[in-house]
């Protein structure tokens, strides 16, 4: 009787003939290039591998530079005064690397980043991943006008206020108008908003009112709002 073991043939008889021998040797030969053959093939698996992860990292490398580049395509729209029917708030999904490709890919065109600084009220949030510009209406910037105008209107009545505290508080809050306000994340990382408008107190570093109108369908007035 014959045992496998491994690639070599156990022969538990003392001896075999001379052909039974030299059969045993190219059996174990054979076996032996068997081996080393599968052994090849796991490598070459092995090595086949990281391309296939190169190739995916290259595909979402890809996906994340249209990504971008359709986003600064958009802005550019909105800056030549093309139609953009996606109503008054548009919502773009970019991770943090992608917003600050964006922000570097406008940077590159000095006219362009003074429009985008002045006139796209954005905002991004690095936990949301969202990038959103909120699109301007004549109801929009009425109402926001109309807001701030009844607060200067309220500072100037508090400043003239015979409670001194309340006058000196007021003469102190100053109106920043739309500018970016950042908030820190993280280590270098920051969320920004544009608000219509803010008022600041000397001794406050981000500003202390925020005014920012936008339009609230009626599915959620009603049951979010009451």
């Amino acid at each position: 009787m014959l045992l496998w073991s491994n690639t070599n043939i156990v022969v538990p008889t003392p001896s075999l003939p001379k052909f039974e021998q030299a059969a045993l040797r190219i059996w174990n030969s054979a076996a032996a290039v068997t081996k080393d053959i599968f052994e090849s093939l796991g490598g070459i698996q092995d090595a086949l591998a990281p391309t296939k992860r190169q190739k995916a990292a290259k595909s979402a490398a890809k996906r994340s530079r249209v990504r971008v580049e359709e986003t600064l395509e958009l802005i550019w729209k909105i800056r030549e005064g093309e139609p953009v029917d996606e109503g008054f708030l548009i919502q773009r999904q970019l991770n943090g690397q992608e917003y600050q490709r964006l922000l570097s890919r406008i940077a590159e065109d000095h006219e362009m980043q003074q429009y985008f600084l002045r006139n796209i009220r954005y905002d991004y949030t690095h936990e949301t991943k969202v990038f959103a510009i909120r699109m301007g209406s004549y109801l929009h910037n009425g109402v926001s006008e109309g807001m701030g105008d009844e607060i200067q209107a309220q500072l100037r009545s508090f400043r003239s206020s015979t409670n001194p505290k309340t006058a000196e508080l007021c003469r102190d809050i100053k109106p920043y108008g739309d500018v970016q306000i950042k908030f820190g994340v993280a280590h270098r990382k920051f969320d920004r908003h544009c608000p219509d408008r803010s008022y600041k107190y000397k001794h406050c570093y981000f500003p202390g009112l925020v005014n920012r109108g936008g339009l609230v369908p009626e599915e959620i007035r009603s049951s979010s709002l009451g």
